[in-house]
């Protein structure tokens, strides 16, 4: 049975919200960096207001955890944790590029994905999805961080999301919802779990 969760996903200059309840999605995106902790809690009050719900109806937050900005992503984590403790919720983390792969399948149909997002220093986080009989996308090994995606890879046997790519620049919270339903039970935890993935450790 489909989960009624609260998604974010703040890892990037984007800043989203959405509420997946069954037979009913909610979602709210803004594109404008520097705003994510001004606007994140009013666009989580919209939601729950449109679908007529509050925390305590929900089955599960979920947030974006990475890679991306260290600062997008502990808006989504403090913000979820809070959330989480309040409501005595459980919540999953989900991979940031997990979620703009999943949007890249959306969009453009591509089985075999390639991600990346600036992970400035003159580098890139990176990773390889697969999408898998149920339409999820699933990574090949891990996200991960390097100079560039190495020359290894024949870029015309993949579709190319995030930076770089023509369009589907950034990861939204629809998808970070859609990825929590799918998740492993093992994946959901108790709110103080609700910690970044950097891969890059803090400079």
């Amino acid at each position: 049975m489909q989960k009624a969760i609260l998604a974010l996903e703040t890892s990037t200059h984007a800043c989203s919200v959405a509420l997946q309840v069954p037979g009913y999605l909610y979602s709210e995106h803004v594109v404008e960096p520097q705003i994510h902790t001004k606007v994140i809690l009013s666009m989580v009050e919209s939601v729950l207001n449109q679908a007529s719900l509050s925390l305590k109806d929900l089955d599960l937050l979920a947030f974006g955890q990475g890679p991306g900005s260290f600062t997008g992503l502990r808006i989504a984590a403090s913000v979820v944790q809070g959330l989480a403790f309040g409501a005595n919720k459980p919540v999953v983390g989900i991979s940031s590029l997990a979620a703009l792969a999943q949007l890249g399948f959306a969009q453009t149909g591509a089985k075999h994905i390639l991600v990346q997002v600036d992970a400035r220093m003159h580098e890139v986080y990176w990773g390889e999805y697969t999408v898998n009989a149920d339409g999820i996308v699933v990574v090949d090994g891990s996200d991960q961080l390097s100079k560039a995606i190495p020359n290894s890879y024949d870029l015309n046997k993949y579709t190319l999301v995030g930076m770089g790519a023509a369009e589907i620049t950034y990861p939204r919270a629809v998808e970070v919802a859609l990825l929590a339903q799918h998740a492993d039970s093992s994946c959901i935890k108790p709110a103080n779990s609700a910690t970044p993935t950097y891969i890059r450790k803090a400079v």
